[in-house]
């Protein structure tokens, strides 16, 4: 029965650290997507800031 229940054990152990590291692939994913997210409005500010000088020299006469 010791045997049995420490085998039972490790499987357990083996079964939590599987999940823990599905969970941790999981959360960097979300930080991917994260960091895309703030990539693509930060590329949108740009762009805006981008036609708001072009607009602003053309006003000027550039």
């Amino acid at each position: 029965a010791g045997a049995v229940g420490q085998t039972a054990a490790a499987a357990g152990q083996v079964a939590t650290a599987g999940a823990s590291a599905v969970g941790s692939v999981a959360d960097l994913g979300r930080e991917g997507i994260g960091a895309a997210r703030d990539g693509i409005r930060e590329a949108g500010a740009y762009g805006e800031r981008r036609h708001e000088r072009k607009m602003h020299g053309a006003a000027d006469g550039d």
